[in-house]
C-alpha cells in the first residue's frame, strides 16, 4: 500500500475490508496470496493485525529493521529508495530478504 496513493480516501476498516477482498481473488486465481507492501509506519497504522499472516514487503528508510506491530518482524525489508548499482545509471530501491524468507517462498 502507498499512502499517497489512497491518501484521504479509505482509512481503517474500509481499507482493510477493500485489501481482504483483493487479496482473496488473488488466492482464488493464483493460488497464493499477494505480498502485502507498505511503509511500516502506514502498515502499524492503517492494516493492524489483520494481515499479519501474510509476506510482508516494509519499507523503512533508517538503520533499524522495521517492526510489525503483533508479528514483529517483515520478510523483505526495503532499507534503501537510493541505493546504487553498476550498470544502472539511476538510483534504485534496495531490499533485503529477512527471516529465513527465500525468493522460492515468493513463487507461484
Amino acid at each position: 500500500m502507498e499512502e499517497k496513493g489512497i491518501q484521504g480516501r479509505w482509512k481503517g476498516r474500509q481499507l482493510q475490508d477493500s485489501i481482504q477482498v483483493f487479496a482473496d481473488l488473488v488466492k482464488k486465481h493464483y493460488g497464493k496470496y499477494p505480498i502485502i507492501y507498505s511503509n511500516e509506519s502506514f502498515y502499524n497504522k492503517e492494516m493492524g493485525a489483520k494481515f499479519n499472516r501474510y509476506y510482508l514487503f516494509i519499507a523503512n528508510y533508517n538503520s533499524r529493521q522495521p517492526s510489525i506491530d503483533g508479528r514483529g518482524k517483515c520478510n523483505i525489508w526495503q532499507y534503501s529508495e537510493t541505493g546504487h548499482l553498476h550498470g544502472i545509471g539511476e538510483r534504485v530501491d534496495l531490499s533485503r530478504f529477512m527471516n529465513g524468507t527465500t525468493i522460492k517462498d515468493l513463487m507461484l
